[in-house]
């Protein structure tokens, strides 16, 4: 994916230079969760040229076959036989990674097996590495490294309240979603990532690139604390174009980062706000106990900086969507669910933003008190009761909340409900036997698939929602109805009878 695996030859910078990029040669996960889908993968996607290799398998760039202008997606084909005993590695990144759900992480698709290969169809970071942005340009202004930190601290603020640390974040994991100037950021490789207990500071595995290691680790004695100053090294990278802590071997860099020994003089570091200064200093903080954490980060002024002034205008639109898709029936909602993962990233930017305004609280998800809020700024007052019932018809885990994919799925734009070929492929996931029309028990079994427990009644209430049976199928025409026309769905039982069978032009 871009970054996920690196075969690249260890260097050593020279002094006050960034450091050269190191060779990946960690491990890849450690504790399973999901349903892996054991369908062939080659029927499902078209998997094209190579992106980059690692000790266990690569990572290829693919397409979703049935539409010409799909979604890329970075498949990594992991190879069971080079595994071995470490497969358990691969079980931890995937079960971290399905708990996570946050505009700035990189999103786990769904996951196939077959006899040789495991593959995590993942998103596809098509802007490359941070790293090596940062290597082509040396440096950024403060607007624009404001915005890349408050994009990795939003993540990781996300991370620390599911009580995971990531253990090694560096720019060469911190990818671009694409290459326009405003791509989003998303943090990658959760091979070292791990659970951690409420205040922990017992981890005693030294683990890490060198150059980003908080002095706790050194110590054999760290907890989640030790993410944060990897974001103040990046952002000391980012701010003055060199590392803080440098040297000729790890053992040397080690040595300066146990006496939190970096330059804090020169023409560029003179140049920088005192808000930026403050904040350096805060992550760069030697003692753990002391360091601000990436929740108290959000709230610095510094990232005023980032402030966007077209949000605004968007926002009304976007909470006005939210408030009426909380009225729409279940295979709606589900669809929707669907939807969201062939979106392009120029399609849900705006959105990304707005989410992160609305969580307060830095969580990754949206409480009661946060939409009402959010509703609120837009000139839409309501009650308790009425926010908490809008959450109620919104959320998928049922928790109370809205996470991001719950978000994204409640204010598409309503022309992506219209695009066909969209509407095709999040057609074709229910219809799981190709057979085309989607029945009670192949929904069912789909959403099972998706993580989704629905019960008989629940299908069959989906079913009544649009004027069916739960014995009658859906076809692509009638399946289509449902958005084109949500407030007469009862149109679709007329379809169903006058075309048993409809697929779309070319797609027979």
């Amino acid at each position: 994916m871009g970054g996920c695996f690196s075969d690249n030859k260890k260097d050593k910078p020279h002094h006050n230079s960034l450091p050269r990029k190191e060779e990946n040669k960690k491990a890849i996960g450690d504790q399973i969760g999901i349903k892996i889908n054991n369908d062939n993968i080659h029927k499902h996607y078209e998997i094209l040229e190579l992106l980059g290799t690692g000790h266990f398998g690569s990572v290829k760039r693919a397409l979703r076959k049935g539409t010409k202008d799909s979604q890329e997606y970075a498949i990594k084909c992991i190879d069971k036989n080079k595994m071995g005993e470490q497969v358990h590695l691969l079980q931890r990144e995937l079960s971290l990674l399905m708990m996570v759900n946050h505009p700035n992480i990189v999103k786990l698709y769904e996951v196939y097996e077959d006899d040789k290969y495991i593959y995590m169809v993942m998103e596809h970071c098509a802007g490359g590495e941070l790293f090596e942005q940062l290597t082509e340009r040396q440096r950024y202004n403060e607007a624009e490294a404001s915005k890349i930190i408050y994009c990795i601290m939003s993540a990781v603020s996300h991370l620390h309240s599911l009580q995971i640390f990531h253990r090694d974040l560096k720019p060469e994991n911190i990818m671009l979603s694409s290459k326009d100037p405003d791509a989003e950021i998303k943090i990658i490789d959760f091979g070292l990532a791990k659970k951690f207990v409420s205040d922990e500071t017992g981890q005693n595995t030294v683990v890490g690139s060198a150059y980003y290691v908080a002095p706790e680790v050194l110590n054999n004695r760290y907890g989640p604390g030790c993410d944060e100053w990897s974001i103040g090294v990046i952002m000391y990278m980012l701010l003055l174009g060199k590392a803080p802590f440098d040297g000729d071997s790890d053992a040397s860099i080690y040595k300066q980062i146990a006496r939190c020994n970096y330059s804090q003089e020169g023409e560029d570091w003179d140049r920088l706000s005192d808000e930026a200064k403050d904040l350096l200093k805060r992550l760069l903080e030697p003692k753990a106990n002391l360091r601000i954490t990436s929740k108290e980060a959000l709230g610095h002024p510094w990232f005023e900086l980032r402030t966007n002034p077209s949000t605004k205008k968007v926002h009304r639109k976007v909470m006005q969507r939210l408030r009426q898709r909380g009225k729409a029936n279940q295979l709606i909602r589900e669809t929707m669910h669907v939807l969201i993962r062939y979106l392009k990233n120029k399609e849900i930017d705006e959105l990304n933003e707005i989410f992160r305004q609305l969580d307060t609280e830095h969580t990754g998800r949206i409480t009661a008190k946060d939409l009402q809020a959010g509703l609120s700024q837009v000139g839409v007052n309501l009650s308790d009761e009425d926010v908490e019932d809008l959450i109620k018809g919104l959320d998928q885990t049922e928790n109370g909340t809205l996470n991001y994919s719950d978000f994204l799925a409640a204010t598409l734009d309503k022309k992506v409900l219209h695009n066909k070929d969209a509407l095709w492929l999040a057609f074709k996931s229910f219809d799981i036997d190709d057979e085309g029309a989607i029945t009670k028990d192949k929904l069912k079994i789909a959403m099972e698939r998706a993580g989704w427990k629905l019960t008989d009644e629940d299908i069959a209430k989906m079913f009544s929602e649009i004027g069916l049976s739960i014995n009658e199928p859906i076809n692509f025409e009638a399946f289509c109805m449902i958005f084109d026309k949500p407030n007469e769905i009862e149109d679709a039982s007329v379809l169903m009878a006058a075309n048993p069978r409809v697929v779309p032009e070319n797609r027979a």
